[in-house]
């Protein structure tokens, strides 16, 4: 999407892993590339913009995927896709699940001069448990995305989080914690 359309998005969400880019089109200092398959990758702790690429049988496969990851604690995913409501997938993984928010008109993609062929809509994964008055509890284990694991589990929880990590990995998450 344009710049300006995903930066209204950022803005509220803090998005900082997108799991379907490459180094042209990423939204986010993290991304997985087509060859590193981020369907296949963990994005639990994280908020994540998602931009699947387009297909009958592609689009499905990514929403559940969103879909499952957003139950992971601190996870929120936030999907853009066409808007197929006639579709499996939008019955099994989206309606009654996640918030669901239309496009007025038709979106245009980068720096495409016409607009997109087909309406789009916005779908927020794991959003509702964001406000949850839950105590969290976290274990973590070796470098990858620590800090995004805490920092999202911190900003998610309202009473207490419980936190099991190296002491090794505690002093490189310090300087975090106090922001």
């Amino acid at each position: 999407p344009r710049a300006d359309f995903f930066d209204k998005l950022n803005e509220e969400f803090h998005f900082d892993l997108d799991p379907c880019a490459d180094a042209e089109n990423a939204k986010c200092k993290e991304y997985f590339t087509k060859e590193e398959n981020g369907l296949l990758k963990d994005w639990g702790g994280r908020r994540v913009f998602c931009n699947p690429p387009y297909g009958r049988k592609t689009t499905g496969e990514w929403i559940r995927k969103c879909y499952e990851e957003a139950k992971k604690p601190g996870t929120v995913v936030v999907a853009l896709i066409p808007a197929r409501t006639d579709t499996r997938f939008f019955h099994d993984y989206i309606y009654h699940k996640a918030e669901i928010r239309f496009i007025k008109g038709r979106l245009k993609f980068g720096g495409c001069k016409d607009a997109a062929p087909f309406p789009s809509m916005v779908v927020i994964f794991g959003k509702e448990k964001e406000h949850e008055e839950t105590e969290g509890y976290l274990t973590v284990s070796g470098d990858e995305q620590i800090q995004h694991k805490i920092k999202n589990m911190l900003l998610s929880a309202n009473k207490r989080v419980y936190l099991s990590m190296s002491a090794k990995n505690l002093k490189k998450f310090i300087p975090e914690i106090s922001q």
